[in-house]
């Protein structure tokens, strides 16, 4: 299997029904590696729990909505990986119409020795 940009992804707001969803498209091997799972083409909220969802969405949200580039860092929300530190950064997409309704982002998983800022489950406040 060639390696190719491993700890990338891309995500993309979509509107179904009345609402707005996070699809993901692309992701490198790396990503598979970390999380054990494809979300290629799938959406987030129907991989994880609500509050689970919850607190990936606000990040990605975040960085389209203000045009910013978002740091989370977390225990992964995958379940059965709940045990593994993560860090993702996420960078908007803006499209020549001014829409951003994508966003690229690198998932690590942050060593062993390290711990998740406020608890379980928390963001980093950077």
């Amino acid at each position: 299997m060639v390696r190719i940009l491993p700890n990338l992804f891309l995500v993309r707001r979509e509107r179904v029904d009345t609402r707005a969803r996070l699809k993901f498209g692309v992701h490198g091997t790396g990503v598979v590696d970390i999380l054990r799972m494809d979300l290629s083409q799938k959406y987030l909220d129907d991989l994880l729990p609500p509050d689970a969802a919850g607190r990936v969405a606000a990040a990605i949200d975040l960085a389209m909505d203000e045009r910013m580039v978002v740091r989370q860092r977390l225990w992964s929300v995958f379940p059965g990986r709940d045990h593994i530190l993560v860090d993702r950064t996420i960078c908007p997409l803006e499209a020549d119409d001014g829409q951003c309704t994508m966003a690229i982002g690198a998932l690590v998983r942050c060593a062993a020795t390290d711990t998740a800022p406020l608890g379980a489950g928390a963001e980093d406040p950077e």
